[in-house]
């Protein structure tokens, strides 16, 4: 009887040669599986069994023990018995029915058939059924054979998969068999295929025969899958993928693969979802536009193409924030702009609205006639280069040489201001030795020759009580030494000016809290100390000045920086920081000059009256008006009146700067002595070595010298050296009045005004630079400052008979030009 899967699995490992367990063998049949399906009832007639090679290992039985699994590939194995007699047909014992449903079944392969043997194929009938049922009404008994040698398989050993062949024909065609995933017809092939034989009792278990079986054949499995039916090419691709890995090495197979990672999440937005405009505040502030993550792509686009590489909108676009406000709008979404941008923006559009409003009203530039009509007298276009400057730049810082005229270029760009851009107030802030000076030059060049009109010069000054007098009174300027900002703060902030003008800051020593207290929409700074020397001054006042934070602070603290850690800079960098400084400093040299200046520039320094020389400075002014009074009136001036005018005008000049004022020979006043000092002093600041001071007489010139001791250069050294005689002070030189000037002189300091100009100021060598300085020391509110408002109108005029140089009485028209010159300084005196 045949053996039962239960029989199989207990079978041992090693066959047993004494005692061979019956076989029940299906022959090979030679008709077509249809024909065997037709001729259910006959039997099957008996064929000499040839060696077959051992089928593959079965997979695992299935879950029904009652029914027989289809026989696995059993390992190759040499059976050599003699072919039975042929059985009568049993029909009542027929053999169990294979599990359609079971794993093992289906993955099992039909025993190989030997090429003798092989039947032709044929093609699968629609209604065909599997060969089972043959085997199940016909089985043939056969007895079983003669043990023969069993053949043990080689232990498999791993070897690396060899290179892709070509596939060699099959020494047994085999069929596969396939997955139970497989399609349809590949099945119904398979159950056409011959009977299964049943193994002998000595053959192995299917488990044993898994473990020990060798892999299948591939060229095997690629012959068989050429003779079914035609796969879909997806399973094809897989089985041949499957098939790669099996036949690959273990080293290649285990191989890990990398694992795919998944597509990276896209981070969740941060930040505000509107848009914002802000004020990036530093050294030099930058508006930085940051679009929100929900801002529209044609916003987005139009910022991006607005900002430069920083990420920074250029101020001087004054069509972007427009164009961002209006695209913003039209797509809903909210932008921000801060309150310190639109500040920002004002303080260079009003700058270019400014240089434009100029640019209109003076096409011609410094050279136009309407600004030499600015002030009272005519300016050079080097000083009104320097005016329109400071009104452009807004708040500015004038930094020429001493002696080029800033005081004047200050008054020139008030007025500027007052015309064009509506200025009202107008604030001073200097030395209080300067405040008479200021105010005078105001009144001289600007204010109205009456000092009592509501819109002429004020200097803040006296008691408590008078000042606060002063501050209730309209005044469109006022000058105020930095004493009175503490005590008067209050009145400042209140007056609240237009325009804070500061004289030569170096002199002042202002606090930090002091420049607090400096506010105004303008400012001006003037200040003739070389500031390469005292960065630290340079730095406030810069500071001061650049309010908005425009560039120009931080390109001064780059320079700086670089000049301390000793980094080079390139011409590029120059020019950058250099554009970036020059928006609020200009500064020049009068060699930078000399095309423009006169060959002498006179300056004017003021000195206080005491009470007996103003008494005696009057009542000589009184006397030469009585006798100027008839010859106005008759035309008529008698040589006697001629005289004693003469003698008036000696009297006046004699009384403003001696110490007896009725005595020509007396010594100089103190107050002389010390405003010469103090003069010497500022120029050891601002950089004047060289410096000559005329003496009217040889006593004179003996006060001085003992006075000025320290600053005196020994003798001999004036004509040969230019080096100052003291570490912190300038080189001077003693002159008489008809000495030669040393040559390569900076400055000349004389005391008093002469009523006529030196012809030739260098001497008779004429190597003086141009625009050499020469600083009068003038009396306060006297004969001397109107003598030196009219100084360049008597270059041509008559000396009189009191004046050294006189020869005779003068005469016709000579007489009458010098009566007329006399007028005009008494005039100026406003005594």
């Amino acid at each position: 009887m045949a053996t039962s899967p239960k029989t199989r699995r207990k079978t041992p490992l090693q066959p047993d040669t004494a005692a061979p367990a019956p076989a029940t063998i299906t022959p090979q049949q030679s008709t077509p599986p249809a024909a065997k399906t037709r001729s259910r009832s006959k039997p099957a007639p008996a064929a000499t069994v040839a060696p077959v090679a051992a089928p593959a290992p079965a997979p695992a039985p299935a879950k029904r023990p009652r029914k027989a699994p289809t026989t696995a590939k059993p390992t190759e194995v040499a059976v050599a018995a003699p072919a039975p007699a042929p059985a009568p047909v049993t029909p009542e014992a027929p053999a169990p029915r294979p599990a359609r449903k079971a794993a093992p079944a289906k993955k099992a392969e039909a025993p190989a058939t030997p090429p003798a043997a092989a039947a032709p194929s044929a093609k699968p009938s629609r209604r065909a059924r599997p060969a089972r049922k043959t085997m199940d009404e016909v089985p043939v008994p056969v007895p079983a054979p003669a043990a023969a040698p069993v053949k043990a398989p080689a232990p498999m050993a791993e070897v690396p998969a060899p290179a892709p062949e070509p596939a060699s024909p099959p020494e047994a065609p085999q069929a596969p068999v396939e997955p139970e995933q497989a399609d349809r017809p590949g099945r119904r092939a398979r159950g056409k295929a011959p009977a299964p034989v049943p193994a002998p009792a000595s053959a192995k278990s299917s488990r044993q025969q898994r473990q020990q079986a060798p892999r299948p054949d591939r060229s095997a499995r690629r012959a068989k899958r050429t003779g079914a039916d035609a796969r879909s090419a997806p399973a094809d691709d897989t089985v041949q993928a499957v098939l790669a890995v099996l036949a690959a090495p273990a080293a290649v197979a285990a191989t890990p693969v990398a694992a795919v990672l998944p597509e990276p999440v896209a981070a969740p937005p941060t930040g505000p979802a509107h848009s914002a405009i802000v004020l990036v505040d530093a050294d030099q502030r930058q508006l930085a536009w940051l679009p929100g993550h929900a801002c529209p792509a044609e916003l987005r686009q139009a910022g991006q193409r607005r900002i430069d590489a920083a990420g920074h909108l250029s101020p001087e676009d004054d069509a972007a924030l427009p164009l961002l406000l209006r695209l913003a709008s039209e797509a809903g979404h909210p932008l921000q702009v801060d309150e310190a941008v639109w500040a920002h923006l004002a303080a260079h559009r009003d700058a270019r609205h400014r240089l434009g409003a100029l640019e209109a009203a003076y096409p011609e530039g410094p050279a136009s006639a309407t600004l030499q009509q600015l002030l009272r007298a005519p300016l050079p276009l080097f000083q009104v280069e320097g005016a329109l400057f400071a009104v452009v730049a807004g708040r500015a810082l004038i930094a020429d040489e001493r002696g080029l005229g800033k005081g004047v270029m200050a008054i020139a760009a008030a007025q500027l201001w007052r015309r064009h851009f509506g200025v009202q107030r107008v604030l001073v802030l200097c030395a209080p030795s300067q405040r008479s000076a200021w105010q005078r030059a105001w009144q001289r060049f600007a204010g109205p020759a009456d000092r009592s009109a509501p819109d002429a010069a004020q200097v803040i000054d006296g008691g408590l009580h008078q000042r606060q007098a002063m501050w209730s009174t309209t005044a469109g300027v006022r000058i105020l030494s930095p004493e009175a900002l503490d005590s008067d703060a209050a009145h400042l902030a209140h007056w609240a000016p237009d325009l804070i003008i500061v004289d030569e800051p170096q002199q002042l020593a202002l606090r930090d809290e002091a420049w607090a207290q400096l506010t105004s929409p303008h400012a001006l700074v003037l200040c003739g100390a070389p500031l390469a020397e005292q960065p630290e001054l340079m730095d406030t006042l810069v500071s001061w000045l650049d309010v908005q934070r425009l560039g120009p602070l931080a390109a001064l603290r780059e320079l700086y920086d670089a000049s301390q850690s000793g980094r080079a800079l390139d011409e590029a960098d120059i020019e950058r920081l250099t554009a970036g400084l020059s928006r609020v400093m200009l500064q020049r040299l009068r060699t930078d000059l000399a095309e423009q200046l006169p060959p002498l520039v006179h300056t004017e320094r003021l000195v206080p009256l005491a009470p007996g020389q103003r008494e005696q400075h009057d009542a000589h002014a009184a006397k030469a008006r009585r006798l100027l009074a008839g010859w106005q009136v008759s035309g008529y001036c008698s040589d006697t009146d001629h005289w004693r005018l003469a003698v008036a005008l000696r009297a006046m000049q004699q009384a403003c700067h001696r110490a007896e004022p009725s005595n020509p020979d007396s010594a100089l006043a103190e107050a002389t002595v010390q405003v010469l000092a103090a003069q010497l002093e500022e120029w050891a600041t601002t950089g004047a070595p060289r410096v000559a001071v005329l003496c009217a007489s040889e006593a004179d010139r003996a006060q001085l010298a003992q006075r000025l001791a320290d600053w005196l250069a020994p003798a001999g050294q004036a004509d040969s050296d230019g080096d100052g005689a003291g570490e912190g002070g300038p080189q001077v030189t003693l002159v008489g009045p008809d000495d030669a000037l040393p040559p390569g002189l900076d400055a000349v300091l004389q005391v008093g005004v002469p009523w006529r100009p030196r012809r030739h100021p260098a001497g008779p060598r004429g190597d003086a630079a141009p625009g050499q300085q020469w600083v009068y020391l003038v009396a306060q509110d006297s004969i001397e400052c109107a003598l030196f408002d009219t100084l360049a109108q008597r270059s041509d005029v008559p000396r009189g008979l009191a004046d050294s140089g006189a020869r005779d009485y003068l005469q016709g028209e000579r007489l009458n030009a010098w009566l007329t010159a006399l007028q005009a300084a008494l005039d100026g005196t406003g005594t």
